[in-house]
C-alpha cells in the first residue's frame, strides 16, 4: 500500500493578508490572514495578543486556510497595532506550529518604529518571570490610576525578556505584572508580582524591571497546617527575626517551637499530646507582635515515626544531633564519644529540640558517637533506641570551604547564599566589612545568590507600589559552581 509520502514537518506559511502587513491608513476592524495550507487555531484567546490591547476580545474565526480577526473595539487614530499569534497557528495534519508570527498595521500615515526591551526578574530569587506582562503608558501610572488599560504590552519569554516593538518615539511609563487573572490590573497584592521604574523609559534601550510580591501591612498567622499528630506548620504574613511561644496551656506546657535561624516567616509547633482535643488556642510573639490562633486537630493523624538520628554539620562545631521528633530530655552519661577508639570528653546541651555536642575537634580522626537506650526522650515521652553514628574526619575532603570576595563597595551589608539543586539556601558567614564571606559545604553543585541588604535586616525586602519603594535585588550566578573533593574554592563576585 502507498505510504502517502514523507511526514509534513513544515509549519503553515503566511501567503497574504488583507489589509497588507505593514499597511498604513487602515480603518477596518476585519483582518484576514491566509496561509499555504489548512490551519487550526489552538488557544486563540490566550495566545493571540493585540497591542495596544482592546477592552473586548476579538472574534477569531478559522475558514479553511484563513483566519479572520474581527476587532470589536474601535481602532485608535494614528496608532500602530501589532498582533502576535504565539503558538496558536498550526496545520491540521501534524500540528506543526507557526512560531513568531506577527501582523502589523497602522491607522495613521506612518508606522511607528521605536522599541523598548526589558527583562522581568523576581527580585527575591533573581530568576526570570516567564509569562509576565510588560505594559507601557504614555502618561504616568500610579497606584491611584492603575486601573486604566495599558496602551502597549508584551509578554516575557522563558528568559524573562520582552521587547515592545512599533512604539511611538517618545518616553513611556512601564509597569510589569504577573497576574492571577489576565485583566492587566494589579488587584491582588501579595498574590501577584508587580514591578515598576521611577523614571520614564527612553526608546531604543534595554534594562531590567525587578518584580516583587508586596507584603501585608500587619503581622498575623496566615495559615496553620497539621502535618502529623502533634506537629503543626505555621506561616506568618511577614518575616520575623524572633518567634517565640507564649501563654502555653498548663496541660500542654511542653509545647515546643522549631524555626530556622535568621529572619523567617514560618515555624513548626509541636504538641506533647496527640490525644483527642476539639481545639487549642496558641499565641506567638513574632518580634513585637502578639499573634493568636485557634488550632483544630483532626484527631486522626499519627505522630511522625521515630527515625534514625542524624548529625548536622559534623565538619564544624558544635555537632548537632537531630531526630524526627524534638528531643526534650538528654542524659550525657548515656552517650559515648570516641576518636580512633579513644574516649574523649564533650559537653551536651539542648536547644529547640536538638542536642548540641561540643568538643575539641581534631582532623584525621575517626569519630563515633554512641548512645544507650533512653539516652534521650522525645516530646511524646518515648525513649530512643540505642545506636551510633560514625564520622571519618580523614574523609573530610568531602567538605570544602567556599569563599566569596567582593572588590568594591566596602561596608555594604550583603547576603550571600549557596543554593542546592533542591532549592535549599545555605547562608554564608559574612565578615563585618562586607567584602568576603565563607561557608563549609559538602561537595556538589551550587548556585550562588547575592543580595545587597540595604536596611541591614538580614533578608531581601520587597518593594511597595503605593509608596513607589523599589525592592532589594537578588542576583544569581549564570551557571552552577562545582565543588570538588579536596579543593577549597575562592570566587570573586563581579
Amino acid at each position: 500500500m502507498p505510504t502517502g509520502g514523507p511526514t509534513d514537518k513544515q509549519p503553515p506559511r503566511l501567503l497574504f493578508t488583507n489589509p497588507d502587513t505593514f499597511a498604513t491608513g487602515v480603518q477596518t476592524g476585519n483582518l484576514l490572514l491566509t496561509f499555504n495550507e489548512w490551519i487550526d487555531l489552538k488557544n486563540g484567546q490566550r495566545e493571540v495578543q493585540i497591542s495596544p490591547p482592546q477592552a473586548q476580545p476579538p472574534i477569531l474565526t478559522v475558514r479553511g486556510k484563513s483566519v479572520l480577526i474581527t476587532l470589536k473595539d474601535s481602532l485608535l487614530p494614528n496608532t500602530t497595532y501589532q498582533i502576535n499569534f504565539g503558538s496558536a497557528i498550526r496545520d491540521i495534519t501534524e500540528a506543526n506550529v507557526s512560531k513568531g508570527l506577527s501582523y502589523v498595521f497602522s491607522t495613521g500615515p506612518v508606522l511607528d518604529s521605536a522599541w523598548i526591551e526589558r527583562r522581568l526578574l523576581d527580585s527575591k530569587t533573581g530568576r526570570p518571570l516567564a509569562g509576565a506582562v510588560c505594559m507601557a503608558y504614555r502618561s504616568p501610572i500610579t497606584a491611584q490610576n492603575a486601573e486604566r488599560r495599558p496602551e502597549f504590552l508584551g509578554y516575557a519569554d522563558s528568559s524573562g525578556w520582552v521587547k515592545l516593538n512599533y512604539l511611538p518615539n517618545q518616553d513611556l511609563y512601564l509597569l510589569g505584572l504577573r497576574e492571577s487573572a489576565p485583566d492587566f490590573i494589579y488587584n491582588r497584592p501579595g498574590a501577584e508580582w508587580i514591578g515598576f521604574e521611577l523614571t520614564p523609559a527612553k526608546p531604543f534601550r534595554s534594562d531590567t524591571i525587578w518584580m516583587f510580591k508586596e507584603e501585608p501591612d500587619s503581622q498575623a498567622i496566615r495559615s496553620a497546617t497539621e502535618l502529623h499528630g502533634g506537629k503543626w506548620a505555621l506561616k506568618l504574613n511577614l518575616p520575623a527575626q524572633s518567634i517565640e511561644l507564649v501563654d502555653s496551656p498548663e496541660d500542654l506546657s511542653g509545647m515546643l517551637l522549631e524555626r530556622d535561624s535568621g529572619t523567617v516567616d514560618s515555624c513548626v509547633v509541636w504538641l506533647p499530646s496527640t490525644g483527642r482535643m476539639d481545639s487549642l488556642n496558641i499565641a506567638l510573639l513574632a518580634d513585637n507582635s502578639l499573634l493568636r490562633r485557634t488550632l483544630y486537630p483532626k484527631g486522626m493523624l499519627k505522630p511522625p515515626k521515630p527515625g534514625k538520628p542524624a548529625l548536622e554539620g559534623p565538619s564544624s562545631m558544635p555537632w548537632v544531633l537531630s531526630y524526627s521528633r524534638p528531643i526534650v530530655q538528654a542524659y550525657p552519661e548515656q552517650f559515648r564519644l570516641t576518636a580512633d577508639s579513644v574516649k574523649i570528653p564533650f559537653n551536651l546541651s539542648l536547644n529547640r529540640g536538638r542536642a548540641s555536642i561540643q568538643f575539641d575537634f581534631l582532623p584525621n580522626k575517626t569519630y563515633r558517637l554512641a548512645w544507650d537506650s533512653a539516652a534521650f526522650i522525645d516530646i511524646f515521652a518515648e525513649k530512643a533506641l540505642p545506636g551510633e553514628l560514625k564520622f571519618d574526619a580523614e574523609a573530610d575532603r568531602n567538605f570544602v570551604t567556599w569563599t566569596v570576595l567582593f572588590r568594591s563597595k566596602p561596608n555594604t551589608p550583603r547576603l550571600i547564599w549557596a543554593e542546592t539543586k533542591q532549592g535549599l539556601r545555605l547562608p554564608f558567614n559574612m565578615k563585618p566589612d562586607g567584602l568576603s564571606g565563607s561557608l563549609t559545604l559538602p561537595v556538589g553543585e551550587y548556585l550562588l545568590l547575592h543580595t545587597e541588604d540595604e536596611n541591614s535586616d538580614g533578608r531581601c525586602n520587597p518593594g511597595n507600589w503605593k509608596n513607589k519603594a523599589l525592592p532589594e535585588k537578588t542576583y544569581i550566578s549564570k551557571k552552577p559552581f562545582l565543588l570538588k573533593p579536596g579543593f577549597d574554592v575562592e570566587t570573586v563576585w563581579e
